[in-house]
Formats: C-alpha cells, structure tokens, sequence
C-alpha cells in the first residue's frame, strides 16, 4: 500500500520541464501534494528515476508565484509521470499547504477536528 506523508488534491495547473538548464516538456499538473505531483505529459516519454527541474505558477490569495522545485520520476503510467520533489524551499512549501488545508499562514486543522476551531 502506497504511504503518503500529506493529502493530494486535484487541479490542472501547467507545468515546464526543463532538463540541463533547457526546457524539453510542458505538461498538465493533475494533482499536487506537499512532496510531489502527478503529471499528464502527453506523447513525450520519461522513465523511472530521470531527475529534472520543473516551473509552475501557484496562486496564493489572488498573489501568483512561479517556482522551481528539482523532482524525480517515480511513477509511470501511459500519459500520467508521477514525481516527487528533491528539494522544497519554505515559500513553496507554505504555498502548496495553503493551497491543501486552505490556511494562508501556514495551520493546519486535523481530520477529525472541527473546521472554525481557532489554533495558536
């Protein structure tokens, strides 16, 4: 059974792959978590454990920033390349945990605990 460290959620979000300083795909983001992301990658071919960087842009209350996180293939599957990211800076980390459990700073509020509960 698969172990995941955070949730995934959907959306279609573009993506650049670049190899070596160059870009050599864009694709679709289908869904996101907070150490990697599945991809629709179209025609073009990847093969388990090829090492690239990718560009995307998050919006974050109405704010857009465009990152660069380093990734590797771990998981292929006709058009869909599953990757986990290398390295994760803070402000992208921040980013995508906003953009899962909808806190803007940064909280998060467990499964089982009720939604308008004030954290500190």
């Amino acid at each position: 059974m698969e172990s995941r460290w955070s949730r995934r959620k959907c959306l279609l979000l573009d993506v650049a792959v670049f190899s070596h300083g160059q870009p050599v795909a864009y694709c679709k983001a289908l869904d996101i978590s907070l150490g990697g992301m599945q991809m629709d990658v179209g025609p073009m071919t990847f093969s388990p454990a090829t090492h690239f960087d990718l560009e995307f842009r998050l919006t974050q209350q109405e704010l857009a920033k465009e990152f660069r996180v380093k990734a590797v293939v771990t998981r292929c599957s006709g058009n869909v390349v599953g990757v986990n990211f290398l390295t994760v800076e803070p402000e992208l980390f921040h980013a995508i945990h906003s953009h899962l459990y909808g806190f803007p700073d940064g909280r998060w509020i467990p499964s089982g605990a009720a939604r308008n509960s004030c954290l500190h």
